[in-house]
């Protein structure tokens, strides 16, 4: 078996594997990649992106300083969102009671799930799958009225740095654009990343492959133009 790794976050969510410890294991969990945006797999993801301490995050200090201490946040799951993903939601909830967030998380059916309740409820689970370049994955869910664009996000300096981006040549002053484009996720945008997801592939005596794309399951949905069976 040839496993692909693609999980960033805090190597705590090592232990999130096992989800009869994974309760304990919120205790032992201190830092979490908020809004972090394009996974390690990508060129230019940027190393500006710092992993955030539960404490750095000052939360609590913040909802009082809002008047919103005692607001509850709903989170509409389901695992029609992605595999476990209830299970996700529920060690979500715990995390953000530690961190001073009252969180309540609400089960929705899977089957309408992407038609009822994805973009149509505040809060909501998704996910997205790996794309080869940053151009693709923030015009999918980050530019200005894109269709997959869950929290209807629009940052002009970021449309701004992401339509320019295409045309320079440059290849270090693309990547501060693609760095910057990231840190406004980071910080003004509304979707919460707190993992990357695993991909597991796997061949045999007579199924096989080479070198695995790390952008999505089944080498990059690409397994039927690059696996091969031997007799």
């Amino acid at each position: 078996m040839n496993k692909q790794k693609l999980l960033y976050a805090d190597s705590s969510f090592e232990k999130l594997r096992d989800f009869e410890n994974a309760l304990a294991a919120v205790d032992e969990i201190e830092t979490l990649v908020i809004n972090d945006t394009v996974s390690r797999t990508n060129a230019l993801k940027s190393d500006q992106i710092d992993a955030m301490n539960r404490c750095d995050l000052k939360t609590a200090h913040l909802l009082k300083k809002a008047g919103m201490e005692q607001q509850v946040f709903t989170l509409y799951a389901s695992n029609a969102a992605f595999a476990g993903g209830m299970d996700a939601a529920v060690l979500f909830k715990e995390y953000a009671n530690k961190a001073g967030v009252k969180m309540e998380v609400v089960q929705e059916p899977a089957d309408g799930y992407w038609s009822n309740v994805w973009m149509k409820k505040p809060w909501s689970m998704s996910y997205l799958s790996g794309r080869p370049t940053e151009d693709m994955i923030f015009s999918l869910q980050s530019a200005r009225g894109a269709a997959w664009n869950d929290t209807f996000w629009d940052n002009d300096r970021f449309n701004k740095l992401l339509i320019g981006a295409r045309s320079e040549l440059d290849k270090s002053k693309r990547r501060q654009m693609y760095a910057e484009m990231q840190k406004l996720i980071r910080d003004d945008g509304g979707i919460i990343r707190p993992f990357f997801a695993d991909n597991v592939d796997a061949g045999g005596k007579k199924l096989k492959f080479e070198k695995l794309s790390g952008q999505s399951s089944l080498d990059g949905f690409r397994c039927s133009e690059r696996w091969w069976f031997e007799s």
